[in-house]
C-alpha cells in the first residue's frame, strides 16, 4: 500500500510508524514537509537526527502534485487544521482515499464539495479521533446504549490541561493550537471531547458557552470555555455541560452521567469507570491502569487500512467529523469576541 503523507509533527510521525507496522515491508511512504526540522518526535519527547526521511525510510516529495502523481492509495492529512481543507479535495480529487486528523477543519467552507467529491469518486475518509478507541468509552456506550442504570439525567465532561506542557520540545506560542490563522484554540485543539459528547448524544438542539483568552498564556485565541448544551432525549431536554482550557496546570480528564439509579465517574487520566448507587455503594467499578495510548491510534488506523482494502465506504467519518466541527464553530462564535 502506497500512503502520502502531508505534515510530519508529532501526529503525522505517530501515523507513518503504525502504518509502516502494520502494512509491514509492502508499504511505501512519501511525505510533503512545509518545515525542515529533523526531530524525532515520539512519547512526548524530540531528539535531532540526521535526516528523518533516513530514519522512517519516505522519500520526500516537494510539492501535493508531485505527491498526488504518485497514486497513493492513501493520503493522511496531519499539517494544521487550517491547511486540511484544501489538501483533502485535490486528494479526493486524484482519488485517493482519506485518513484526516482532528478536527476536520477550522470553518466549514468546502466540506459540501469535498463530500460530493467523496461520494463521487467511491472513497474511504476517517477523521481521527481516536478515543472512541479506549476501552474506558466501551464500557460507557454500552451502559448507556442499554440504559442498564435508568434513564439520563444530566451529564458533564471536563478537561483541563496546560497547552506549554503538550509539545515540551517546542514553544507553544508557535504551535498551530496557540494561534488562530492556523485553526487554534481550545475549543478546536480539545475536540475530542466534543466528539464524545457527540458520539454519546448527538447533534445538541441548543448551545450556550462563556470563555474566551482569560489566562496570561501569550496566545490570541481560547483558551477556557465553558458550554451547557441541551439533547432532546425521551421528550425532554437533557442538560450536558462541557469544560475545556489550556490553562490548567495539573490535568484532569473526567465526566459524569447521572441516570434515576445510578452516578457513572469515567477518569480518562485514572482509566476508571465507576457506578455509585445510594449511600456511596458501588455499582459498578473497572480500572483499567496503564493503558497504551498508542494502540487505540493503531486499532483506529487498522480499521482504516481494513475499510481500504475492502473499499468499505460504510465506515466513513466524514459526517462526524462535519458535525463536531459544527458544534465547536457554534461554540467559537460564542466566545470569539474574548479571544483576543
Amino acid at each position: 500500500m502506497r500512503a502520502l503523507f502531508v505534515g510530519m509533527g508529532s501526529i503525522g510521525q505517530r501515523h507513518l510508524r503504525n502504518f509502516k507496522d502494520l502494512i509491514g515491508p509492502k508499504a511505501e511512504v512519501f511525505a510533503l514537509r512545509k518545515t525542515n526540522h529533523s526531530l524525532i518526535i515520539e512519547n512526548g519527547s524530540a531528539q535531532h537526527c540526521e535526516s528523518l526521511a533516513e530514519h522512517y525510510g519516505y522519500e520526500s516529495v516537494a510539492t501535493l502534485a508531485d505527491g498526488l502523481a504518485l497514486k497513493p492509495d492513501v493520503v493522511f492529512i496531519t499539517n494544521p487544521s487550517s491547511m486540511h481543507l484544501d489538501v483533502a479535495l485535490a486528494a479526493a480529487r486524484a482519488g485517493c482515499n482519506l485518513f484526516i486528523e482532528k478536527p476536520l477543519s477550522h470553518n466549514l467552507e468546502g466540506l459540501e464539495e469535498l463530500q460530493s467529491v467523496v461520494d463521487s469518486n467511491n472513497l474511504v475518509v476517517s477523521v481521527g479521533y481516536q478515543t472512541r478507541y479506549h476501552p474506558c468509552y466501551k464500557d460507557v456506550e454500552s451502559i448507556l446504549l442499554n440504559e442498564d442504570y435508568g434513564s439520563l439525567i444530566s451529564a458533564g465532561f471536563e478537561w483541563g490541561t496546560y497547552l506549554p506542557d503538550h509539545h515540551p520540545y517546542e514553544d507553544y506560542r508557535e504551535g498551530y493550537a496557540a494561534n488562530n490563522s492556523l485553526g487554534g484554540g481550545v475549543t478546536l485543539g480539545l475536540i475530542h471531547e466534543i466528539d464524545l459528547v457527540y458520539s454519546f448524544f448527538g447533534v445538541p438542539k441548543t448551545i450556550s458557552a462563556i470563555g474566551g483568552h482569560l489566562s496570561s498564556l501569550d496566545m490570541k485565541v481560547d483558551d477556557t470555555v465553558s458550554v451547557l448544551m441541551g439533547f432532546d432525549r425521551d421528550e425532554k431536554l437533557v442538560p450536558v455541560n462541557m469544560f475545556l482550557s489550556y490553562a490548567q496546570r495539573y490535568e484532569t480528564r473526567t465526566f459524569r452521567m447521572q441516570f434515576n439509579e445510578g452516578l457513572l465517574v469515567c477518569d480518562l487520566v485514572k482509566n476508571s469507570v465507576v457506578v455509585y448507587g445510594s449511600h456511596g455503594s458501588v455499582l459498578y467499578e473497572k480500572e483499567y491502569g496503564h493503558v497504551d495510548r498508542n494502540k487505540m491510534y493503531k486499532v483506529e488506523l487498522s480499521n482504516f487500512i481494513e475499510a481500504v482494502r475492502k473499499q468499505d465506504t460504510s465506515a466513513n467519518s466524514l459526517k462526524t467529523g462535519v458535525d463536531t466541527l459544527s458544534i465547536a464553530l457554534k461554540i467559537r462564535g460564542k466566545i470569539d469576541e474574548f479571544c483576543d
